[in-house]
């Protein structure tokens, strides 16, 4: 019998409990009736209202099957757990008038497959099927164990080769020639002596007239696995020729020709291979305080594939009181840390978030483990209508010009004062049908905005920025927004966050006949739906703009190759182009490069930017880059550790030439000066 304590941590999402804390005494039977039993145990919370708890489980993470009302008990035995499977728990409390809280921490238990004798077959298993005795590893005591045994027959486990009147598992002498099975080099036949001289598993004969291989070399191909393993792991598919290069699989030490040996190989059948799943470093379960716009962190790329590098990452937040995925982007720039553009997560609520890998080929790795973290508590809008305290307007602004103040209908309209400019903006749905309410409104100033690839010189109003919630998920609304100003005749409608950039949405927009309001067309999940995902959420960070940045207009900028795209003009520029292969292939298949890509990033925007707006500097950064440029070409044909070697040789064969030449110049200088000195004493 094992005893296992799980505890966790996890705050309930209703104000009517407190904490729950969820332990699970994992309790398996000793018994061979595959099924164990769980206890869970809790701490009692301390509302006076609560009535009980309720107890739920099931064979999927957060999809429970079944529960149980346990009352006011803060422990409940679950019994009857099949052997093998996993179980995830979870609990949540009520109150008399039956609001339940959301769930506590889930805890995940696999209930073992109990095996006594260790033979590698479940004591259940032996029982009920093959009539093994499961307190013994070798049952008919022919010298090999139940488990070995059985791989050995296969399905003819339970035949009778010899007539004897026992099956072939329980005979310690299957084919009756006065050979215990354990000794006898082939127990289901009698007549043909084994010779196996390299003690690979396969007789010499088979591998000389069937297989092709060497009876005098165990791993004939060299491959780090030995020729009876690799027939087992081809089995019926041994003479197949799976990657085409003229080579049976037994006989080809890389099979799938995917720079592995087959004997290091997890799959010697697949060419591609699954990345590592990635290592959440930021923010760290249960964390707790977590900023409204935090940071999500990622360790770096591997994979088993040594041509493979990492190409995107997909990343998910979800709320977890109802798992909604609130976040759901693949970036192929933000590949282990992004920034979660602001409104998608709101104050003092728990969430929790995962990741997966894509290499270049396009495939993806299994997910992360799930983070939970709870976002702080800021207090900037203590009456909860949505709208910043600071930002409130009075009773004057009636931006909509219904007759009725705006602050007195924010569940039709919610305006606020601007960061800058001194006016106001209201966001409406009196029109919008699709729509449910407005779940919060903002505004950032364009100055608290980092990112200067085509950022706009000018937004009278700043980034208006508003969370729509939606009647159906993945409807399209079309939304009003009034300005306190009239729009001016050049301006745009751009958005911003801070996983896409800056981009030009006036396409999305229509004006009103006075340029005082606009109506933006929005898709939930759609490109100008920040949070990515069609969720019955709409996070829409937008506003007017003047005076648009990004140089050139180039639309490549933000992918990446910020001064190489701002000097050559365009992201597909042949020599930009060697220099993203170069990034791509080279700089992210190494630490060390990841984190100069990432550092890039953080700090050549507002270079590139400066570089855009002057002609004559684009001529001399593409000078520049050529060094760079000729590095990453040699690189990604010869390799860099050969490029870095030639490098190295070429640099001390200068310094050696260099010091030749110093040396003949300085010893012909010192003679002609001894000289010269000389004739100066004989002449004095």
């Amino acid at each position: 019998m094992s005893t296992i304590l799980h505890t966790l941590r996890k705050s309930l999402q209703s104000s009517a409990f407190s904490s729950l804390l969820l332990s699970a005494i994992i309790i398996c039977s000793s018994s061979y009736a595959a099924a164990a039993d769980v206890t869970l145990a809790w701490d009692p919370n301390s509302e006076p209202d609560l009535d009980g708890y309720v107890v739920y489980w099931g064979t999927a993470s957060r999809y429970y099957t079944f529960s149980a009302d346990v009352g006011n008990n803060t422990t409940y035995t679950i019994s009857g757990l099949a052997e093998g499977q996993t179980y995830y728990f979870t609990a949540t409390a009520y109150d008399s008038d039956n609001n339940e809280s959301g769930y506590s921490n889930e805890v995940v238990h696999t209930i073992p497959a109990q095996d006594t004798d260790a033979d590698g077959i479940a004591d259940a298993d032996e029982i009920n099927i093959y009539g093994t005795d499961p307190n013994l590893a070798d049952t008919d005591a022919d010298g090999i164990d139940d488990g070995a045994e059985l791989s050995f027959w296969g399905n003819n486990w339970n035949q009778d080769i010899d007539g004897d009147g026992l099956i072939n598992l329980l005979d310690p002498d299957s084919d009756n020639d006065g050979h215990l099975d354990g000794q006898d080099p082939d127990p289901a036949d009698p007549n043909i002596p084994f010779i196996d001289t390299d003690g690979d598993g396969i007789s010499d004969k088979d591998e000389i007239y069937i297989y092709g291989t060497d009876p005098n070399l165990a791993d004939t191909d060299a491959d780090g696995i030995d020729d009876g393993s690799e027939l087992n792991l081809w089995s019926d598919d041994w003479n197949q020729d799976i990657d085409g290069d003229g080579l049976v699989n037994l006989l080809d030490p890389d099979s799938d020709n995917d720079g592995i040996l087959d004997g290091n190989d997890p799959d010697p059948g697949t060419p591609n291979h699954k990345p590592q799943i990635p290592e959440l470093l930021s923010p760290q379960n249960n964390d707790t305080n977590i900023t409204l716009a935090p940071s999500l962190v990622t360790n770096g790329f591997s994979d088993p594939d040594i041509n493979d590098y990492h190409a995107q990452t997909q990343w998910q937040v979800f709320r977890t009181s109802d798992d909604l995925c609130v976040f759901d982007i693949t970036t192929d720039i933000f590949l282990t840390s992004i920034d979660v553009p602001i409104l998608i997560l709101e104050e003092g609520v728990s969430y929790y978030w995962r990741a997966r890998f894509y290499d270049n080929q396009g495939m993806g790795s299994n997910w992360s483990q799930a983070f939970t973290f709870t976002t702080t508590v800021t207090g900037n809008d203590l009456n909860a209508n949505g709208i910043p305290d600071d930002r409130e307007t009075d009773d004057s602004v009636d931006l909509d010009g219904d007759g009725i103040a705006d602050n007195m209908q924010t569940d039709l309209i919610k305006s606020l004062n601007t960061v800058e400019g001194g006016g106001q903006f209201g966001v409406s749905i009196r029109n919008a049908t699709a729509a449910d309410s407005i779940r919060a409104v903002d505004v950032v100033g364009l100055a608290d905005i980092a990112n200067t690839i085509k950022k706009p010189e000018n937004m009278p109003l700043g980034l208006v920025c508003f969370k729509l919630l939606l009647k159906n998920p993945g409807d399209t609304v079309d939304i009003e927004i009034f300005f306190s100003n009239p729009a001016p005749d050049d301006a745009r409608w751009v958005k911003y966050d801070s996983v896409n950039g800056w981009g030009d949405y006036s396409a999305n927009i229509t004006y009103g006949m006075d340029r005082k309001s606009v109506v933006v067309n929005l898709e939930d999940g759609g490109p100008g739906d920040a949070d990515g995902t069609a969720n019955g959420i709409i996070v829409d960070p937008a506003g007017l703009a003047t005076d648009l940045g990004g140089g050139d207009g180039d639309d490549g900028a933000q992918e990446g190759c910020f001064i190489a795209t701002a000097a050559y003009g365009s992201y597909v520029e042949g020599h930009v182009m060697v220099l993203r292969d170069f990034r791509d292939k080279i700089l992210l298949s190494h630490a060390w490069g990841k984190a100069a890509v990432n550092f890039y990033y953080r700090h050549s925007p507002p270079v590139a930017d400066f570089i855009a707006k002057h002609q004559n500097l684009k001529k001399v950064v593409r000078w520049g880059l050529l060094p760079v440029i000729g590095l990453g070409w040699v690189s990604l044909k010869i390799g860099l550790g050969l490029t870095i070697a030639i490098l190295v040789l070429m640099s001390v064969l200068t310094i050696t030439f260099a010091g030749v030449i110093y040396r003949r110049v300085f010893n012909r200088s010192a003679s002609a000066y001894h000289l010269r000195h000389s004739r100066g004493k004989k002449l004095a």
